[in-house]
């Protein structure tokens, strides 16, 4: 369990680097941007869930 002490540690950036911030700003402040969309969108690992923005 994570708690609100604990301290969070890059292990390895995303080899298309992709980030958490990257899909966020996609999410929900440039959704047209489509060079930012597809590089999201080419994460195979992101969840059903964001790949329906």
């Amino acid at each position: 369990m994570v708690t609100p002490n604990d301290d969070l540690v890059l292990l390895e950036e995303h080899p298309q680097q992709v980030s958490v911030s990257l899909v966020n700003d996609v999410k929900f402040f440039d959704r047209f941007n489509l060079e930012k969309l597809e590089k999201v969108l080419s994460v195979d690992a992101l969840s059903e869930s964001l790949r329906a923005l």
